[in-house]
């Protein structure tokens, strides 16, 4: 059960989905949805990028469920991809395959993420302003890229505390490549950046192994860039999982 905004990826027809989220609406189940048609690609086949926003606490199987949609002629039902947390700044920069948001994220994308889209093409539920969030999401998008950040660095800002600002360990891969995309940026810079965070992320590893040692499981949500605390009755009888250890910041990033 969760009351935090959420997307998927959808095979269904966009009429089934515009009845099903009418639907949803009318009984207060969400407040408001966003959706994107987008062009299969690299052997993907045609799809709808859904985001929504519970009204309330909501189970994900039951809207994954209520979206098995049968089509004439085709043997197996269209359904939609596994619900997950979504950050609405994040969702519509992902969907919109926009180039800067995936170099930052993505380390410039990957397959199915190369056609262009607009703002303009996603469609939403009645009051909401796709162009005023689409504005406040590219001002957001600006403060953390590459320039950006570089020049944060040139005015003497730890880089450190960019990231830690930021809220999204996945720019932290994006300043280890500032020497190279940005030559008023010095290797000793870079040399000072990584020591700094180098030290962070060892206190870190320690106090997230010395939690799991009593039973207590901290793990980072690239989704909502949140923190996750799993209490267990018991306490293991060994340490963290390299999964459950300090996040790979150079892992899949994928916000649908």
């Amino acid at each position: 059960m969760t009351s935090r905004p959420l997307s998927t990826i959808s095979y269904n027809t966009e009429p089934f989905l515009i009845e099903k989220l009418e639907q949803w609406q009318t009984a207060h189940l969400i407040s408001e949805y966003q959706y994107i048609l987008h062009k299969g690609e690299d052997g993907d086949k045609d799809h709808i990028h859904l985001r929504v926003v519970p009204n309330k606490s909501l189970d994900p199987m039951y809207l994954a469920d209520a979206l098995v949609e049968f089509v004439k002629g085709e043997e197996l039902p269209r359904r939609c991809k596994p619900w997950r947390n979504s950050d609405e700044y994040n969702w519509l920069l992902y969907v919109l395959h926009n180039k800067d948001f995936l170099r930052v994220c993505k380390n410039g994308g990957d397959k199915g993420e190369k056609l262009p889209y607009q703002f303009e093409d996603i469609k939403a539920s009645f009051g909401y302003d796709v162009e005023n969030v689409f504005r406040a999401a590219m001002a957001k998008l600006v403060k953390g890229s590459v320039a950006g950040i570089s020049e944060d660095i040139k005015q003497g800002k730890n880089p450190v505390d960019i990231a830690a600002n930021l809220n999204n360990p996945y720019v932290v891969a994006s300043v280890a490549r500032l020497a190279s995309t940005d030559k008023a940026v010095m290797q000793q810079d870079i040399a000072r950046w990584h020591s700094s965070y180098n030290a962070e992320k060892f206190k870190l590893t320690s106090l997230v192994t010395a939690l799991s040692v009593e039973g207590i499981f901290v793990e980072w949500n690239t989704d909502t860039t949140e923190w996750n605390i799993n209490i267990q009755k018991s306490a293991p009888q060994q340490g963290a999982s390299r999964e459950q250890m300090f996040p790979n910041i150079e892992g899949e990033f994928v916000p649908f």
